[in-house]
């Protein structure tokens, strides 16, 4: 009775495995993989974008868009000097497109991959590259003296 039920055990817990394995598994081959817009994928992007969303192309949003992903890409210091205003403008046609693009299944790799690309973006303007660090992380360490740290 004792090996009936050991091996009754070992079954479930067999196919209990084999399942999550295999919704992993599922899961993993439905989700987009996001790769960043450079070598030759954002004028792909543009491609795409001026096919399938070309009223969304037409307008300002697209144009600021379309211009500071080139520069990303082609001029990268022309790309750390834009200005606040700038950058605030991507981020908001950056949103708008997410909201149009988000209706169009087709259009998922491309969140994705803008998305990610984005964010390196956001990276790049937040670093103070005279001390190499994030502009938020150097507010936080200014804020301590150095004799409060060592107790004197």
């Amino acid at each position: 009775m004792k090996v009936a039920v050991h091996i009754i055990s070992l079954v479930v817990v067999l196919f209990a495995e084999n399942t999550a394995e295999a919704k992993d598994r599922k899961s993993k081959s439905n989700s987009v993989v996001a790769v960043s817009l450079v070598k030759g994928q954002e004028k792909e992007f543009v491609v795409f974008i001026e096919e399938n969303f070309h009223p969304f192309s037409l307008q300002a949003e697209w144009k600021i868009m379309a211009e500071v992903v080139t520069l990303y890409n082609e001029s990268p210091s022309k790309f750390l000097n834009i200005n606040k205003k700038t950058q605030q403008e991507f981020n908001e046609a950056i949103e708008k497109w997410n909201a149009e693009a988000s209706k169009n299944p087709e259009a998922a790799q491309w969140v994705a991959n803008l998305a990610k690309t984005t964010k390196a973006m956001n990276f790049f303007w937040k670093m103070d590259w005279n001390n190499l660090a994030p502009q938020d992380k150097i507010s936080e360490e200014i804020g301590e003296p150095i004799s409060g740290l060592n107790g004197f």
